[in-house]
C-alpha cells in the first residue's frame, strides 16, 4: 500500500463492539474458533465475527489489544534517525507475544529512500523474524530480484508472504523456489491481470487473500477467486485456513 494514504492515529477506532467481538473469538493456546474467511493483510479493523483480519500497524501507532497483528516499517516510512528505535519497539511487541507476523516491510524502487538504507532495514526485519519464528509480510515494488538475492544470502527459514502480489510468470516462477506465499487482493478483480493468471497456475497451498487498504469485504475476493477457478467458495475457504494454520502455527477448531 501507499503509506501516505493512511494515518492510523486517526483511522483506527476502538469501539465497544470491537472488544465484544474480540472476546467472542477463542484465541487460547493457538486455537481459533468461529473463523470462515482470512484476510492476511489489512489496514482496517475487522468487526465481522467470521473473519480473521491480520491488522497491519506501525511501530509508532497506539497498538490495539487484539490477537491478530503484524507490525513493521514500511519502506516509505524509513527514517535513518529513528528506525533503530522503531525496530526496538517491534521487538518489544514480539517479546510480549503481541504479533503474529512482522511487516509490512521490504523494498520499493519507486521511492526516494536510498536502496542501501531500505536493504539494511529489511535485513533487520528478516533477522527479527528468524529470531522469533514469525512470518514476514513483504512489500515489494520493482525489487523482486533484490529480495531473491537477500534470500539466497540470508537463507531465511520463515515464510515470506508477498502482499498485493501482481507479478508476471517469470518472477513468480523464480520466487516459487523459496518458502514464499502470494497474497492476492485488488488486482484479482482486474480482468487479465497477472494475479488472475497466477491464481490459475500456482498451487492453492501457496496463496492467501487480502483487502490491504481497500474498504472492501474479503468475502468478495474469495467469491472472485472461486469464479475464476470455477470451484466452490468453500474449497478456497478450507484451503486458505489450512495455509494460515501451516504458516502461523495455529489450529482452527
Amino acid at each position: 500500500m501507499d503509506y501516505d494514504t493512511v494515518n492510523y492515529q486517526t483511522q483506527i477506532k476502538y469501539t465497544a463492539s470491537c472488544f465484544v467481538f474480540l472476546r467472542k473469538q477463542n484465541f487460547v493456546q493457538n486455537k481459533i474458533s468461529g473463523i470462515g474467511y482470512i484476510d492476511v493483510h489489512t489496514h482496517h479493523f475487522n468487526e465481522q465475527a467470521n473473519v480473521l483480519g491480520l491488522l497491519n500497524v506501525y511501530p509508532e501507532d497506539l497498538i490495539p489489544q487484539q490477537p491478530y497483528l503484524s507490525c513493521g516499517i514500511h519502506p516509505r516510512q524509513i527514517n535513518e534517525q529513528s528506525y533503530t528505535k522503531e525496530l526496538e519497539r517491534i521487538e518489544a511487541l514480539l517479546k510480549d507475544g503481541q504479533l503474529m507476523a512482522i511487516g509490512e516491510t521490504g523494498l520499493d524502487k519507486r521511492i526516494d529512500a536510498p536502496a542501501i538504507l531500505q536493504e539494511e532495514v529489511f535485513i533487520r526485519h528478516i533477522q527479527l523474524a528468524e529470531a522469533y519464528n514469525k512470518p514476514l509480510i513483504i512489500h515489494c515494488v520493482k525489487a523482486h530480484n533484490d529480495v531473491i538475492r537477500l534470500m539466497n544470502k540470508l537463507k531465511p527459514a520463515v515464510p515470506f508472504i508477498f502482499h498485493a502480489y501482481n507479478q508476471n510468470a517469470q518472477i513468480t516462477k523464480a520466487l516459487l523456489n523459496y518458502p514464499v506465499y502470494f497474497s492476492l487482493g485488488k488486482a484479482l478483480h482486474h480482468a487479465n491481470s497477472h494475479a488472475q493468471q497466477l491464481l490459475k497456475t500456482v498451487d492453492l497451498n501457496r496463496l492467501f487473500f487480502e483487502t490491504d487498504d481497500e474498504k472492501t469485504n474479503i468475502a468478495a475476493t474469495y467469491c472472485k477467486a472461486a469464479e475464476i477457478l470455477q470451484v466452490e467458495e468453500a474449497v478456497l475457504i478450507e484451503q486458505i485456513k489450512n495455509n494460515f494454520a501451516e504458516v502461523f502455527s495455529i489450529t482452527f477448531v
